[in-house]
């Protein structure tokens, strides 16, 4: 939480001195300042050198550099002089079924869905010998769906999902569907 509110506070500081001087334009004034190259490093990990703009003893960087730098989006709008910052989606994960809440984690194949009614019907694998179709499962409208390959996960939308895709699924207590996990392998 903390790193979200320190991202959103940078972010509007530097729209904010972007913002002003965008609009002051016609009336600009020229200054001096000195501009050195610098090393950045973000708490993400991200680290480069960068130049920036020493005025006033404080030190300028590129909004977009220091946007990027904190995983968002910049988009720039010349019509109305706007600077557009978006928060990057992160990963979405979900938690484990929980036996002791009636949950279950179910494995299989899928064979058919209704992607309007939002149903699976999937052919269960308990092992080589054993097999279950489990007919239209309901997936909760909030469902997350996780591709995994190796160790890198994404979220995908239920569109994304097709017939023949081997998925792992976590049932709540009313047999609704609250998580699928896409394995690609």
């Amino acid at each position: 939480m903390k790193h979200l509110i320190r991202k959103t506070a940078i972010i509007l500081l530097l729209l904010a001195f972007i913002t002003s001087t965008g609009l002051a334009a016609p009336n600009a004034k020229e200054i001096k300042g000195l501009m050195r190259n610098v090393n950045l490093q973000w708490n993400n990990g991200v680290s480069f050198s960068a130049n920036v703009i020493f005025y006033n003893e404080r030190i300028y960087v590129p909004l977009r550099l220091a946007a990027e730098g904190l995983g968002c989006q910049v988009n720039w709008h010349g019509a109305t002089n706007t600077v557009t910052i978006q928060q990057s989606q992160s990963f979405q994960d979900f938690p484990e079924a929980n036996p002791w809440e009636n949950e279950r984690f179910v494995y299989g194949e899928i064979l058919s869905m209704d992607k309007d009614k939002k149903l699976l019907t999937i052919e269960e694998h308990y092992d080589d010998h054993s097999r279950f179709t489990e007919p239209e499962l309901s997936v909760s409208p909030q469902v997350v769906i996780i591709l995994q390959r190796n160790d890198k996960k994404m979220n995908l939308d239920f569109s994304d999902l097709r017939i023949g895709d081997h998925v792992g699924l976590v049932l709540n207590k009313d047999g609704i569907v609250r998580g699928i996990i896409l394995n690609d392998a």
